[in-house]
């Protein structure tokens, strides 16, 4: 036993082998040698007591001796294959494991006593306390995340994924620590560097920005050299989890269902508008300026209703929401101007 059953962040490089045995210190050899020596004093020491009592006690010959050190090497090697899994320790693939040292922790060696072991079958030391909640896996965690967030000109809804896996050299950190809180401080991360975006592009910039955006959060959670303030939020959140995130990466930019509705009626109204416009020989301005005007050449509501049914007619678009697009009175004449940028004259 020695220091090097504790493990910094320099042990392990940043980027590979975080998941291999290798990557952690610890003091092998000492365990191998406690080992060898258990060994030796389950199979010999038997035998040389009973060498020594018999010779002492009934002075027996030697070619008598040889079958009892015989049966005592056989029953010694019975009882130590019963102790054998306490000398042992299997992790399977793609997994991690942490014991806690008691023989250091009676000695009051606080700080030092968690052990590390990454996958395959390692020699332990058999004082090692050993619980299924220490076990935990060092596969790829992907945490889906959506939010809505206020644009320049409009909400946006932006979604996205965090991956992230177990930082074999730092799990100590990570035991106890479930996905939820894990997810919740790299949202909190996220949507601040979402946000600040967000609120400087317009719908159709950010659509087009998610490169960009992509490139932040990369430099952000990745990037050790970043000169983004929020990245010393990110290495303090993955080290203090015991984490190291593989990927965070924005897959959309949309508006929320509610404004992409409210759009598309606009889009619409529009359609509908210059449609009809054309069809009587206009533009979709002069039609706006004409619609429930009190001069000799403006069109009255229920003229405009007619002038929309006849172009649905001819156009033969029954997709479009044409009753949506009619009026019923000055009320409604002064919402669809408002909502198409028309001036009621």
């Amino acid at each position: 036993m020695d220091a090097n059953d504790n493990v910094s962040k320099d042990n392990v490089s940043k980027d590979k082998g975080t998941h291999y045995d290798y990557s952690i210190k610890r003091n092998r050899t000492g365990r191998v040698f406690f080992l060898f020596v258990s060994v030796l004093v389950f199979l010999f020491l038997p035998g040389v007591l009973l060498h020594v009592l018999l010779d002492t006690l009934f002075d027996t010959s030697e070619w008598l001796m040889t079958p009892f050190y015989l049966l005592s090497v056989l029953i010694g090697g019975f009882v130590f294959s019963r102790f054998l899994p306490n000398y042992l320790v299997e992790i399977p693939q793609v997994q991690g494991y942490v014991t806690i040292d008691l023989l250091r922790a009676l000695l009051g060696r606080s700080g030092k006593t968690y052990v590390i072991y990454g996958p395959g079958l390692h020699i332990a030391f058999p004082w090692e306390e050993r619980s299924e909640k220490s076990n935990f896996s060092l596969e790829v965690f992907t945490i889906e995340w959506s939010e809505q967030v206020p644009g320049q000109d409009t909400q946006l809804l932006i979604k996205g994924s965090y991956q992230f896996e177990v930082d074999l050299a730092r799990s100590i950190k990570f035991i106890g620590v479930d996905e939820k809180t894990i997810e919740s401080g790299a949202l909190d991360i996220i949507k601040a560097e979402v946000s600040h975006w967000a609120s400087t592009q317009s719908a159709d910039d950010a659509k087009k920005g998610i490169k960009k955006l992509n490139l932040k959060l990369t430099d952000i959670f990745l990037s050790s050299d970043s000169d983004v303030t929020q990245s010393t939020k990110a290495t303090h959140f993955q080290d203090r989890y015991g984490i190291r995130t593989i990927a965070v990466t924005v897959s959309s930019i949309d508006l929320p269902p509610k404004v992409q509705e409210a759009r598309d009626a606009v889009d619409e109204a529009n359609q509908v508008i210059e449609g009809v416009a054309r069809m009587y020989g206009m533009t979709a301005d002069e039609l706006k300026a004409k619609i429930g005007s009190n001069e000799p050449d403006g069109i009255s509501i229920e003229r405009y209703n007619e002038m929309v049914d006849r172009f649905a007619a001819k156009s033969g678009n029954a997709t479009m929401n044409i009753q949506a697009i009619k009026l019923n009175g000055l009320e409604g004449l002064g919402g669809l101007l408002k909502l198409l940028g028309g001036n009621n004259k």
